[in-house]
């Protein structure tokens, strides 16, 4: 039987609220929704879970035990269910040799062109090798030998356990009668056994010569060489390369020898070079990985910016962090008393004015001078000890291999060439240009016929890349670095180009981290990839994608236990009619962001926080400002240089500056005006957790001061229960038999764990002692069952405590559970919850705080709440920098900084800054253009 659509009946997983519904085949649709709508409960938790899980009950029974064991989602039933993929919106990649070559395949096809039509290139010198005919080698054998008679030698290879009975044997049996040993001709047929065993014996003493030194031929050939007798030479030659492997000798009876091989060869190094395998092209593999660095690219080196974090010291002051070390202090002082003569370095100037002379003598030693690579080298030899492996942590980092230049790969595989160009090389060129090399790469003859499919796999791959918005990215990328939208973009394309059919995708939030001018781009291959006979859901708040989609699911109609329904199933133009759906209120206009208008702002910015010649990564050495007590959002397309920015050079620099961590930062001249600020606070995109145990309260910080309260009443008191005693992480109150989680897994051997709740605490995770005692008339298990928003009343009286939890209110939290665990969280309610906690981490004093894409997971109904924390940063005196793409929050932003033109090596340059309006009125900004056009259909214009 078959279904055309995927019909779900009786949903219940999480909050959703026994829904059924149908979902058409070969359609893109969006599930739209609120954060804690029920969204990934739908499509992640419900419809993706019964797929894989049936996927791994498909397996036999030995297959199933190898593999992930699944619960079966909490569903009645769901019938027209297709093999299912999900991609979601978080980078599972950690490996540091995991790269984008590797996860698109790429580097693979790479491999396999480089290896059939790669131009082979000498590893010494570099020069082009030649690869001589068998024509070419009767020539020169005209040339040496002509009228002479001579010997056609083949190398033959023999064992270090080989006899001559064996010997004799293993000739005769090729079809020849006589071999060459030394100098002398042995005719096999009539020798004797002592002479075999002369020949098969090793020259000098049998046990320290080595088994490679004993020189045995076979005599393919007794012939005088003469042009007349061409043929025969030629069918003699051929034969000895065959039975040489590629190498043959020609002997003269007056002992001349001349050496023959098809073999490439270097004619200025005399080098042979074999033409490599895949694998030899391969840094995953001992026999293409750098030697030095083992294929990573980088390795563990002294870091001076680590070593001399303040260059306005001298070196007798202290520049150099670790000789201040109590057990090294007075060693340096009595190098210090030195003659500066003797040590080759000016000790009372300031470390800055250094010549890059002396710089170098401090780092390899001079006469009286240690130096500290003699000094990491020891530390280096004793890392038994705890201190020393301490500080070789804390004062070097990596940097490029200095042996391969970061390529990865050893010399053979760095010398063969396509185009002038190695692999390493092609591997660091952005996709963009990738895709225009391979276009330009026409092939003739047998070359094309080797490498058709490769060559066809390559430019697909690499269009698609393009196509979605990733060509600023390069193959030598690593895959950790990259963002969940990237990796989610970057599965997109090898799905492309596996052209599967009849399979069900679901992606979580695709858009994130992409700019709105390359959004287009990825729903044309959702729609390519829809057109190939797939069926795509597509968790999404990005109104450009809901504006696209073919049907759309609206969750809702509020999160968490407000959820949970089905509030409209059907196309998008009776969507846009919708008057229930707030998704569709945001999608036609009746309701805005840009509705929210931020407090106004009371002083003027005076200051700047400036950053001189940026230039890690693509920055193209500029000077960015960014204004004090003020909103500042950095935007531009994918890869202009935003977090190269912000998350390399600014965070770092002055998160060392203002002491709260020792970590590289990116290359810039100075920041001005640190001095202004008492802390830096950043918020990634990094989940929040994904432990059970982990709760809202305990991410807080906010579970302590609950167990004191609990610990602090007179029963508690009276019965001699600390706090520890209210904490389910701990022995002395949690229930014994779930040991504090609330449940029992019960092992089902080859079939899915089952997870049932403790019968002996019902699910309260506590000993009934425990659940005895009461604050307020509420055990423990009852205040950590409140919602953030009836904890706010309950808990009125506790002073400071309430006003931290009513911040989770504030960000719109109030319908979270205080118990409720962190990996149940959807993904726009672990960014509030981040917030959050920043919000209540503030402190005094001027902070900076820095946000990557914040509305990353929140429909546009709550950017604004996210707006109104920022005016309440902006209001305490912090400072606030956002990298962002939503268009809502550029326009309510203070000042705005675009890069670009373009990402990759195209970007790196400061496009626009200014106000919102300044933007918009800069031609060069293509931010500015799709600022313009959505303010437009609006009918709204930003706060100027």
């Amino acid at each position: 039987m078959t279904f055309d659509s995927i019909r779900i009946k009786g949903a219940r997983q999480h909050n959703l609220k026994n829904i059924s519904l149908d979902i058409k085949h070969g359609k893109l649709t969006v599930v739209s929704g609120v954060s804690g709508s029920g969204k990934s409960s739908l499509a992640f938790d419900t419809i993706f879970a019964e797929g894989q899980r049936r996927f791994v009950e498909s397996q036999s029974t030995y297959a199933r035990q190898f593999l992930e064991r699944l619960d079966k989602p909490d569903v009645d039933s769901i019938e027209g269910l297709r093999p299912t993929i999900a991609v979601q919106s978080r980078n599972t990649y950690k490996s540091p040799r995991s790269t984008v070559g590797t996860v698109t395949e790429i580097y693979d096809y790479l491999r396999l062109l480089y290896a059939k039509i790669g131009e082979l290139h000498c590893p010494e010198c570099g020069r082009p090798v030649e690869q001589s005919t068998v024509d070419e080698m009767l020539a020169d054998a005209f040339d040496t030998f002509t009228g002479v008679k001579a010997y056609v030698l083949a190398p033959l290879a023999i064992s270090q356990k080989m006899t001559p009975e064996l010997l004799a044997d293993l000739v005769r049996a090729r079809g020849y009668s006589y071999i060459m040993a030394g100098d002398a001709l042995i005719d096999l047929e009539t020798a004797d056994a002592e002479t075999l065993a002369q020949a098969v014996e090793p020259p000098g003493d049998e046990f320290d010569a080595p088994p490679d030194d004993r020189q045995i031929f076979i005599v393919v050939d007794r012939i005088i060489i003469n042009p007349k007798k061409k043929s025969r030479i030629a069918d003699s030659f051929e034969t000895a390369l065959k039975e040489g492997e590629g190498m043959f000798f020609v002997q003269s009876v007056d002992g001349k020898v001349k050496t023959y091989s098809d073999l490439p060869r270097c004619t200025a190094c005399g080098i042979d070079v074999k033409r490599p395998s895949p694998q030899n092209l391969s840094f995953n593999s001992p026999l293409g990985a750098c030697p030095h660095c083992k294929g990573f690219g980088d390795v563990y080196l002294v870091d001076m910016d680590l070593v001399v974090p303040d260059k306005t010291k001298t070196l007798r002051e202290g520049a150099v962090e670790p000789w201040e070390t109590k057990g090294v202090r007075k060693y340096v002082r009595k190098m210090w008393a030195q003659p500066e003569e003797d040590l080759g370095v000016r000790v009372d100037v300031p470390f800055s004015e250094l010549t890059k002379t002396e710089i170098d003598r401090l780092m390899r030693g001079y006469k009286k001078l240690y130096g500290l690579d003699t000094y990491f080298d020891r530390l280096k030899r004793k890392t038994y000890k705890a201190n020393n492996r301490f500080i070789l942590m804390r004062y070097r980092s990596l940097n490029r291999c200095p042996e391969c230049g970061g390529s990865r790969l050893n010399p053979l595989a760095r010398s063969v060439k396509l185009r002038g160009r190695n692999i390493a090389q092609l591997g660091e060129m952005p996709v963009s240009q990738l895709r225009c090399f391979f276009d330009a790469l026409e092939l003739e003859g047998q070359a094309a016929d080797l490498v058709k499919l490769p060559l066809k796999e390559i430019k697909a791959r690499t269009k698609y890349l393009d196509e979605i918005g990733l060509g600023y990215i390069t193959l030598w990328r690593l895959s950790r670095t990259l963002s969940g939208g990237e990796m989610q973009r970057i599965h997109l394309a090898g799905f492309l180009g596996s052209r599967l059919t009849g399979t069900l995708y679901v992606l979580d939030e695709p858009t994130v981290g992409l700019h709105p001018r390359d959004t287009d781009r990825l729903v044309r291959v959702l729609k390519d990839l829809r057109d190939l006979g797939n069926t795509i859901v597509v968790v999404e708040h990005d109104l450009q994608v809901i504006a696209k989609a073919d049907r759309i699911v609206d969750m809702g109609p509020g999160p968490g236990e407000d959820g949970g329904r089905v509030v409209f199933n059907g196309t998008i133009k009776q969507f846009r009619k919708n008057r229930k759906a707030i998704t569709a209120a945001y999608l036609t206009g009746r309701k805005k962001v840009s509705d929210f208008h931020r407090a106004k702002l009371k002083t003027k910015a005076a200051m700047f926080l400036t950053i001189n010649k940026a230039s890690h990564n693509n920055l193209k050495n500029i000077d960015v400002r960014f204004p004090i007590n003020r909103f500042t959002c950095v935007t531009g397309v994918s890869g202009s240089g935003k977090s190269s920015l912000v998350c390399d050079i600014l965070y770092p620099r002055m998160a060392r500056t203002l002491g709260r961590e020792n970590i590289k930062a990116g290359d810039c001249a100075g920041i001005k005006n640190i001095d202004h600020f008492s802390f830096v606070e950043m918020m990634g995109q990094d989940p929040i957790g994904r432990n059970p145990r982990a709760n809202v309260l305990t991410y807080m910080d906010l579970f302590s001061p609950v167990r004191l309260m609990l610990a602090n009443t007179p029963d508690a008191k009276r019965r001699g229960l600390g706090p520890g005693a209210f904490s389910f992480n701990t022995p002395d109150g949690r229930c014994h038999k779930c040991e504090g989680s609330g449940f029992l897994k019960i092992d089902m051997q080859f079939l899915a764990d089952v997870y049932v709740k403790c019968d002996e605490c019902d699910g309260a995770r506590y000993m009934p002692s425990i659940l005895e005692v009461k604050y307020q008339d509420k055990n423990i298990a009852q205040i950590l069952d409140l919602t953030v928003s009836e904890s706010i009343g309950f808990f009125q009286s506790a002073g400071t405590f309430a006003s931290k939890i009513f911040v989770l209110e504030e960000v719109g939290l109030g319908y979270l559970r205080l118990g409720q665990p962190l990996n149940t969280l959807s993904g726009g309610e672990g960014q509030r919850l981040k917030i959050a906690r920043e919000l209540n981490s503030s402190g005094k004093g001027h902070g900076l705080f820095i946000f990557d894409e914040p509305t990353m997971g929140l429909h546009p109904d709550e950017v604004g709440k996210f707006l109104r924390c920022v005016d309440r940063l902006i209001a305490d005196g912090h400072t606030v920098i956002v990298i962002e793409h939503n268009l809502d929050v550029i326009a309510k932003a203070d000042h705005v900084i675009d890069l670009g033109p373009e990402g990759g090596d195209m970007g790196g340059e400061i496009v626009a800054q200014g106000r919102p309006a300044d933007i918009i009125s800069n031609k060069n900004s293509v931010t500015g253009t799709f600022l313009k056009e959505y303010l437009d259909k609006l009918d709204t214009s930003p706060d100027s």
